[in-house]
């Protein structure tokens, strides 16, 4: 088909159809492989998962329940590895379960990380193919791709990057009837060159590509409380000394979309045998804490959990030492971002200052 219309301009607004309905996505951690080497990146890629399986058939369930309480099913995201190069995509997207998974809701799309830089055409076609086979898929059903960002690949304008991507836009363009979503991302992580040229970075990704840059905090994925502290003052560093300088216009910043993932929608991740509520910070995160953890997987548990979390965030918020009056309050109760904050002892912000001058 194409890339979704009017992209640009859906990105960077409020999109009005997810205010108005109560929606849950699922985060599959199934995904086996990589042949890449992105800076920032966290995941484990080899992991050797063998009871992939078995997290379709969880997620079929937790999906089946919700959608009887009447929420709907908007995304499922298939992680954490590349999705053109993991040893299991094409097993994964051929299983009935997963299958099934598509067929509850028109909406729901499938998200996924992917690298078109020294792409494998082939596999990339083996893998759309059956994408675009209507005996598994819907014709238009929409895909969304992040693709992490080579900054210094993309400040150059280095030849074979920039084809190797366009050859992929093309293909979405073009070759598939599917309607087709994707972004470049940054693995946040200390990145000074990036620092120094983002504007440029984005610039150039909205002139030649019509898209735009987002941030993918995979530091989270660590369980390494040091290491994730290092990160988020880096990057709360980077954004203030990004937004004092450039007008915010020009940005993709969805955590100041006050209705975006808040407490309308339910981000569940599957690993292994464990299912976790997903806190928004910057983006969804992996978060194994007990406070977090599901079960039983029924739909009034979850519903119930998702209350109680709400609930429980309001009340750390008068122990912090500045968001009981902050007027984001609301929006990062109901991505748990104060839940976070309470497991981690965290009584500060997360968040630049600016966002609040915003």
């Amino acid at each position: 088909m194409t890339i979704e219309k009017n992209f640009l301009h859906k990105m960077t607004n409020t999109n009005i159809d997810n205010i108005e309905s109560m929606d849950f996505v699922l985060n599959l951690d199934i995904l086996d492989g990589c042949v890449h080497f992105c800076d920032g990146c966290f995941v484990r890629k080899n992991n050797d998962i063998k009871n992939w399986d078995t997290v379709l058939e969880k997620a079929l369930t937790i999906a089946k329940e919700l959608t009887s309480k009447g929420l709907r099913f908007r995304e499922l995201i298939l992680g954490p590895t590349d999705f053109f190069s993991a040893h299991n995509t094409k097993a994964i997207l051929l299983d009935p379960r997963f299958q099934s998974l598509l067929t509850l809701n028109e909406k729901t799309r499938i998200t996924a990380s992917c690298v078109f830089d020294s792409l494998d055409k082939n596999h990339f076609l083996e893998i759309f193919n059956i994408l675009d086979d209507t005996r598994y898929f819907r014709k238009e059903m929409i895909l969304e791709f992040l693709v992490p960002l080579h900054a210094e690949k993309m400040l150059n304008k280095e030849a074979q990057y920039i084809q190797d991507n366009k050859w992929a836009l093309e293909h979405f363009k073009n070759k598939s009837p599917k309607v087709i979503d994707w972004s470049y991302v940054i693995n946040i992580n200390n990145n000074e060159l990036l620092k120094n040229n983002y504007m440029t970075v984005v610039d150039t990704i909205k002139r030649e590509f019509n898209t735009i840059l987002e941030f993918n905090p995979g530091f989270f994925r660590t369980n390494n409380n040091q290491l994730i502290d290092k990160n988020l003052t880096y990057w709360k560093g980077f954004l203030q000394k990004i937004l004092e300088g450039n007008h915010y216009s020009n940005l993709c910043l969805t955590s100041l979309d006050k209705h975006h993932n808040t407490a309308n929608t339910i981000c569940l991740n599957l690993i292994g045998d464990k299912v976790y509520f997903s806190p928004f910070i910057y983006e969804q995160i992996i978060e194994a804490s007990d406070l977090f953890a599901v079960t039983p997987l029924d739909g009034e548990t979850i519903l119930n959990k998702h209350l109680d979390l709400q609930k429980q965030g309001f009340r750390y918020a008068e122990k912090t030492k500045e968001c009981i009056d902050c007027e984001f309050l609301t929006p990062c109760v109901g991505r748990n971002v104060l839940n976070y904050m309470e497991v981690k002892n965290k009584e500060d912000c997360l968040f630049p200052d600016k966002f609040k001058d915003l």
